[in-house]
């Protein structure tokens, strides 16, 4: 299979989601993902954009945030770059720690 590669580029607005979506549904059919996988790429990919736009970019429509898919030897590689600062993952808290279990989020 030769290498496939995919791009989009949006403003940080939760109302982009759409064309996100928009935008699984079209490489994972050009790619031929099965139907059966198309709920968790879905998820997957949704939910770190969602995260870009809410957490690191903050909702500025003057941030963007890219989301880039490769397809290489028979595997998948999707990446999702925002503008925002960053964070340390050894200052969050443990998800897998009972009092986190049942958050809203931060798991």
């Amino acid at each position: 299979m030769a290498e496939e590669n995919y791009s989009l580029e949006i403003e940080s607005n939760p109302n982009n989601l759409i064309t996100v979506e928009e935008f699984v549904n079209y490489f994972a059919k050009d790619i031929g993902i099965p139907e059966a996988r198309m709920n968790g790429l879905m998820l997957s990919v949704t939910e770190a954009t969602t995260n870009a736009i809410k957490h690191a970019n903050k909702c500025d429509e003057s941030k963007r945030v890219k989301i880039n898919v490769k397809v290489e030897d028979g595997k998948v590689i999707i990446s999702v770059i925002d503008e925002g600062v960053g964070f340390d993952p050894l200052r969050i808290p443990d998800p897998t720690e009972p009092e986190n279990l049942l958050k809203d989020s931060g798991r």
